[in-house]
């Protein structure tokens, strides 16, 4: 096993990043991202709500980028310094999320396959998740361990929503996060042969994320509910 332990997670980090950005930009990039490039409808409008949302997150992703290069290249004091903002950006995110996700489901806008109304679960799931997640993680800041295991769990969280617009489907939208999460597992099985309670925990968590929708996104009770929510999102004009 080549290179020191600190360098081979750095490493992995780093790849793992690289590989979750990358596909949540792939699966934003027609709606947003890219989107002055793409052929979208008028009935697909970018409200301010979303492109609010949108900006609040791409501000989160490219935090944590930022964040795992300042720890992978040792500036720690820097790292701690930036990481301040996390008390005030996850409730922010939270609460931006949950509209945008009701308004998201009352337009169809989120997965092509998946129907509006079960899915809306799966991203009201994510915001409640990645909160918990990430602010879980800041609070085990002193655990670096721990600390960098949890964050990305909390973005593992947030996967299925831009994987479900690229690939489509249950497959896109539940399996492909699913290797970000044990992957996690996998790396600290193969490096240290235990993996640590609070990151079989978070772990669980991320897995939960999305095995909940899955498991009630379909029933009736379910659907109900989220019916009543999308219209009361169309009343509000949201």
């Amino acid at each position: 096993m080549s290179g020191s332990p600190d360098h081979t997670e750095h490493r992995f980090i780093a790849i793992w990043t690289a590989l979750a950005l990358t596909l949540l930009f792939a699966g934003f990039a027609p709606t947003f991202y890219l989107r002055p490039f793409a052929t979208v409808g008028p009935e697909r409008a970018l409200t301010t709500m979303v492109a609010v949302h949108g900006a609040l997150f791409t501000g989160w992703l490219a935090l944590f980028a930022m964040q795992v290069w300042l720890a992978a290249t040792g500036r720690i004091a820097h790292h701690q310094r930036l990481g301040r903002i996390a008390p005030v950006a996850i409730p922010v995110l939270v609460v931006t999320a949950i509209p945008v996700a009701i308004a998201n489901a009352a337009r169809g806008d989120d997965n092509p396959v998946i129907p509006a109304d079960v899915f809306l679960l799966l991203p009201l799931c994510e915001a409640l998740f990645f909160g918990v997640l990430a602010f879980w993680a800041w609070h085990q800041r002193k655990s670096p361990h721990t600390h960098k295991r949890l964050m990305m769990f909390a973005i593992a969280v947030i996967l299925g929503t831009g994987t479900g617009r690229l690939i489509g489907g249950l497959v896109g939208t539940f399996l492909v996060p699913l290797p970000f999460i044990l992957s996690v597992w996998t790396f600290d099985w193969w490096r240290n042969r235990r993996i640590e309670r609070k990151v079989l925990a978070g772990g669980l968590l991320a897995i939960g994320s999305y095995a909940i929708p899955l498991a009630f996104g379909f029933t009736s009770g379910w659907r109900t509910i989220a019916g009543r929510l999308i219209d009361g999102s169309a009343l509000l004009g949201a």
